[in-house]
């Protein structure tokens, strides 16, 4: 069966199998297996979506018809009227509307600029910058929580539009089992955007990710995540493909899990995506384990970038085995191992990407992996395109740069068939 959804014009009152007459929300509906559940082109979907999973008989759908843009599934708050500021002392402004979670983030005018988080009013030196108190070092400022925006004028006249990134749902998108989720774009949430665990047999491809992340995990240390697809505690038969990620505040794809309650993600493939401005990286290997995940036919595009960076020239990450200096964000990040898999099986295999543009002071690829599992990683055919002096990769407690191919794989046995450029 195949239903149709139209947030803006639908009615849940129909039985939404006819494009001339679909729903409005699939709020509480059930689908079963090889069923299809198709938005409306060109149409806004406003909260997140809990997916109802299909099983081994079929998968169930989740597309888009018509003409027009795809679908566009954004969780913002819309903060772009001058009724909703007050000048509170020259050049800040208060925001007078409610907030439903923390604020992790701001958007300018569709993506043009980003918000930069302060840690004091007192910092609100730039414009763009913001403090929102529920993060004040001292705890007796975080309530109520209030949000201040510096701006040369009330904000919503300065800028075309603002939206405000929250923390309200663990995922824009959640579904377990058996789904394709196709031709949608995700954007604008404090958090993640598709989520799940134990994820099995779930296939994400031609999909847009943008304007992910930001939300506080540990305000001692100034730590913020948020990652467009995370796969909790297991990845089973998982497909990313096709899609485009771009200014993620943490990593564009990853799975990860607790030691002890994890299954091993196995046989996940993400290729033939395109990758630009992901904060951490764009695709975090971490553990406790893996078991035949495919990274193959990737475009890698400026690790970092304005999203995540929120106006600060560098941004510190904090993984065990990063050596000094090399703090700026990477393209694929390898760490966290706790569950060995017996010699011979693979954990990992990354060949024939490109990466465009290795990170100021990252690594394309960042391995803090002992050395005893080299052989257990396979990278090979990959194309890194650098400026002259930057790093490369970095293996093993040995960074390489654009011109130490042959010892890179002399040492490592990495990418026989691969090449470094200038440029």
């Amino acid at each position: 069966m195949t239903y149709y959804i139209d947030p803006q014009n639908g009615n849940d009152k129909a039985e939404g199998t006819n494009e001339s007459a679909p729903l409005k929300t699939i709020a509480g509906r059930t689908f079963r297996p090889a069923d299809s559940v198709l938005f409306k082109r060109g149409s806004v979907i406003r909260g997140a979506l809990k997916l109802c999973d299909g099983d081994e008989t079929g998968y169930i759908t989740y597309g888009a018809y018509g003409q027009g843009p795809d679908p566009v599934i954004n969780l913002s708050l819309d903060a772009g009227k001058a009724a909703l500021w007050t000048e509170s002392s020259p050049g800040v402004w208060r925001f007078l509307g409610a907030v439903d979670g923390d604020v992790c983030g701001i958007v300018f005018n569709g993506g043009s600029s980003f918000g930069g988080l302060r840690w004091s009013k007192g910092q609100l030196l730039s414009q763009g910058s913001y403090y929102f108190s529920a993060y004040d070092k001292d705890e007796a400022k975080r309530t109520p929580a209030e949000l201040y925006l510096a701006s040369a004028g009330n904000p919503a006249e300065v800028y075309q539009s603002i939206e405000l990134l929250t923390k309200k749902e663990r995922g824009a998108v959640m579904g377990r089992r058996y789904i394709i989720f196709e031709h949608f774009t995700v954007e604008k949430t404090g958090i993640h955007g598709y989520t799940t665990d134990f994820a099995d047999h779930v296939h994400i491809r031609n999909c847009l990710f943008q304007y992910i992340g930001g939300a506080m995990f540990d305000l001692s240390r100034n730590l913020r995540y948020g990652n467009a697809v995370e796969f909790w505690n297991g990845a089973q038969d998982c497909v990313v493909e096709h899609c485009v990620f771009r200014d993620i505040y943490d990593s564009a794809v990853t799975h990860q899990g607790e030691f002890g309650k994890s299954a091993v993600p196995e046989r996940f493939r993400i290729h033939s995506n395109v990758f630009l401005h992901c904060g951490l990286c764009a695709y975090e290997w971490r553990g406790p384990s893996s078991k035949d995940i495919v990274v193959e036919n990737n475009v890698f595009m400026e690790a970092g970038g304005p999203f995540s960076l929120q106006g600060e020239p560098t941004r510190i990450h904090e993984i065990p085995g990063v050596p000094p200096g090399c703090h700026d964000g990477w393209f694929i990040l390898i760490w966290f191992l706790e569950d060995e898999l017996p010699p011979g099986e693979i954990y990992c295999t990354i060949r024939n990407n490109v990466f465009a543009g290795v990170p100021r002071a990252g690594a394309a690829i960042m391995s803090v992996i002992d050395e005893k599992y080299r052989d257990q990683f396979i990278i090979d055919g990959n194309v890194y395109r650098q400026r002259s002096g930057l790093f490369a990769t970095h293996f093993y407690g040995r960074t390489y740069r654009e011109d130490q191919l042959a010892e890179y794989t002399a040492l490592t046995g990495y990418d026989t068939a691969g090449c470094f450029l200038l440029g």
